[in-house]
């Protein structure tokens, strides 16, 4: 099942007002012709198509503004497809739902057309037109920018506002019922607006406790109980809701059959990492390279799992959703105001790390492996990052340590079990780091030293690019084999443990 699966509704209107009929509605939206939405879009060229699904495609647009005829204004047109009623289902609710209701979290509907000519029914439906596209478009691994963390959080706020806005703001509640990345779009101040309401549908009314329907929607975001039974409430917006909090932290999809088993299911996956604020930062998204706040994105999660209790009258209303992450987004200090996006382009080199002449082998060891944090590891199995990183100056020290980090990219379970027993019978000690991240196992071992171990927890549980493991001296015989096909350099290990790693 996709958001495309749309099958007839088993409501029983008899028990419930329906929406405003069309005819009370129309006043409100500016009625086009298909020829003024043919010129308005130089005959629906291909070049300003803006995005395509099963409904049909959408197109960018300009119009003259009723209000100053010398002005123009963008606009976005959903032309559906002629044939079948689905598309003419979807449309009609749009033009009852955004017809009636208004709010800054809401994308606007500004007309419709309705003509009937030789070709058959022409049903579009023209909006506001907003030129950042969607959220979901900032967390794919193919984009070279993703949201910053300060934006997420924008989101977060903006989306639980424009669901709380429909659930209990309205003269009768609208259940969205198809919440998800792909659905929130950003306009040009990258306010998040939610969109594409052809699966709404109204609420239950006083003394009904759910609206029975087909289940349409989108696997991975929703409800159980409304997956298992059609029975539609509130509460099922408000478990997409949760989904979507862990898709902002982590950058993943809810469901990603790309990814190795026990990866696949997000919720399965993140939800038992969370448990430790020391080892939170496995799941956060890595190409947010350490710049976020640890203890917002907690604290962010916790919501979520309110959001994702299996009884539906356990979570919470969107009004207390929203409540609990504007005080998050009020009491996390983001000093000064962050862009919007941060750049993940390979082109704009790894953060933290200066090239200087000789070093464009590193540099590209160092690049590959961001690809691979960017979700290329399909393409780049196998690749090794290994830094000598030096300890010195440290008191209590009475000889140099040479540090090494090792990141080892490989299918799951290869090489595991071989470096668990390297790690217990080594004499170079116990392995005191084990994280994982987008398949990314990290391995490391050290000596008896207290000091050193104490260095290494805070370097590790601080937000960094890169996670790292350290050994002390000669590294046991297969990561030194693993070394030997690669080239070593040598770096230092920064006192402060600020995680930037500066080539000498």
């Amino acid at each position: 099942m996709n958001s495309r699966d749309v099958c007839n509704d088993g409501i029983d209107y008899r028990e419930r007002p329906l929406y405003p009929s069309f005819s009370q509605i129309t006043s409100n939206l500016r009625v086009f012709t298909f020829s003024e939405l043919r010129n308005a879009t130089r005959n629906f060229s291909r070049s300003l198509m803006v995005g395509e699904g099963g409904f049909g495609c959408v197109y960018r647009g300009t119009i003259k503004s009723l209000e100053d005829p010398n002005a123009n204004i963008e606009i976005a047109v959903k032309k559906l497809n002629r044939k079948g009623q689905q598309g003419h289902k979807e449309w009609l609710t749009e033009v009852n739902v955004l017809g009636v209701v208004e709010h800054p979290n809401l994308v606007k509907l500004i007309g419709y057309c309705a003509d009937d000519d030789e070709r058959g029914i022409q049903r579009l439906l023209i909006y506001e037109y907003l030129p950042n596209g969607s959220v979901e478009d900032y967390l794919s691994p193919q984009c070279k920018r993703t949201l910053s963390w300060s934006m997420r959080l924008r989101v977060a706020l903006d989306s639980a506002r424009g669901l709380a806005y429909l659930h209990e703001e309205v003269d009768f509640q609208i259940i969205f019922r198809d919440f998800k990345t792909s659905n929130i779009l950003l306009d040009k101040d990258w306010n998040a607006k939610l969109s594409d309401f052809g699966f709404a549908r109204q609420g239950p009314t006083e003394g009904i406790s759910h609206v029975t329907t087909a289940v349409v929607g989108t696997v991975g975001y929703a409800a159980p109980e409304y997956m298992q039974t059609g029975r539609l409430t509130a509460k099922s917006d408000v478990w997409s809701y949760g989904v979507f909090l862990y898709v902002l932290i982590t950058g993943r999809r809810p469901i990603d059959r790309k990814r190795p088993k026990g990866e696949q299911k997000l919720l399965e996956w993140a939800k038992p990492r969370i448990s430790d604020a020391k080892k939170f930062h496995i799941i956060m998204d890595p190409r947010l390279a350490g710049e976020y706040s640890l203890k917002s994105a907690i604290k962010l999660a916790s919501v979520a799992n309110k959001c994702l209790l299996q009884q539906p009258n356990s979570r919470p209303k969107m009004s207390k959703v929203l409540e609990m992450v504007h005080k998050i987004v009020e009491s996390t200090e983001t000093g000064a105001p962050q862009p919007p996006l941060r750049n993940c382009d390979l082109e704009q080199g790894i953060p933290g790390v200066t090239e200087k002449k000789g070093q464009r082998k590193t540099l590209k060891i160092l690049e590959g492996m961001q690809s691979l944090w960017q979700g290329c590891r399909s393409k780049l199995v196998n690749i090794f990052r290994v830094a000598f990183r030096t300890v010195h100056g440290q008191a209590n020290f009475d000889h140099r340590l040479t540090c090494i980090s090792l990141i080892i990219v490989s299918p799951r379970n290869e090489l595991d079990v071989g470096l668990q027993k390297e790690c217990q019978t080594s004499e170079l000690g116990t392995c005191i780091a084990g994280i994982r991240s987008l398949g990314c196992w990290t391995w490391g071992l050290q000596s008896a030293s207290g000091k050193l171990q104490n260095l290494l927890t805070k370097f590790l549980q601080g937000q960094q690019i890169w996670n790292y493991a350290v050994s002390v001296n000669h590294p046991p015989r297969m990561i030194r084999d693993l070394l030997s096909r690669i080239v070593i350099f040598e770096h230092l290990f920064d006192a402060g443990l600020k995680g930037i790693l500066k080539l000498l």
